[in-house]
């Protein structure tokens, strides 16, 4: 019987599959060209690349969409954490004072002295994200602004997205809270919101839009001005 070489025996013992230098390559090819792997040798194992990038590819559009409806005008402020429980604040309490930039140049201060008309507005530049009700109100909001403007009442519209183009002839201070400091300090959850404000104590909450708060708005204007009046004159 003829002898064996070891490379004679270790080859009948190990099958070798001969795989192309072209192919996915596992260890260094010899000089020959060609890559020699043994049967028994595990492939390596790579990670799906396909699902993994699809999942990251929908991940990111999520977010975008949550931001753009954020920045663009939808009903809720997404403030988050709220400074106050709900429904506060509430008429008989604390106002907070503060102090913004206006549209347009200057300064808005809201003290504990004076009369206010604050109101929290949504707007954007796409018709399908606009918020209707923030749309509805602005009319009637200018228009009471108007009719108190020699009665020492400030109105001012506060917008947690981006104000809307020709708001610059407003009769009413327009603001911007893109960041939601105002919002949250006002609690604000959905738009509109209004507060009628008297020397740092709320007196008027709406919540919403509807066609009746014009009119509940002005009444309480003028209640409260008809109030003022004799006691400016009796300190006179």
């Amino acid at each position: 019987m003829p002898s064996l070489s070891p490379r004679s025996s270790y080859r009948n013992s190990c099958p070798l599959y001969i795989i192309p230098s072209w192919t996915a390559v596992t260890e260094k090819a010899p000089a020959g060209g060609y890559n020699v792997r043994h049967a028994n040798q595990p492939r390596p194992v790579e990670p799906p690349a396909g699902p993994v990038k699809r999942l990251i590819v929908i991940v990111c559009l999520v977010l975008a969409a949550a931001l753009g409806y954020r920045s663009m005008g939808g009903e809720t402020t997404g403030t988050g954490t709220l400074t106050l429980a709900q429904p506060a604040p509430n008429p008989g309490q604390a106002a907070p004072p503060f102090e913004a930039a206006r549209e347009g140049g200057g300064s808005f201060e809201l003290s504990e002295k004076g009369v206010y008309v604050l109101t929290f507005w949504s707007s954007s530049s796409l018709p399908f994200l606009t918020n209707r009700d923030s749309v509805e109100a602005r009319p009637e909001f200018a228009s009471l602004a108007r009719a108190y403007a020699d009665d020492g009442v400030t109105f001012a519209a506060i917008y947690v997205s981006s104000a809307p183009e020709g708001e610059s002839d407003a009769p009413y201070a327009v603001l911007q809270d893109g960041r939601g400091v105002l919002a949250s300090r006002y609690n604000v959850k959905r738009v509109p919101r209004l507060f009628l404000i008297e020397d740092g104590e709320i007196r008027l909450v709406q919540d919403g839009f509807y066609p009746e708060n014009g009119e509940q708005l002005g009444e309480e204007l003028a209640d409260l001005l008809e109030e003022k009046t004799p006691r400016s004159a009796s300190r006179e």
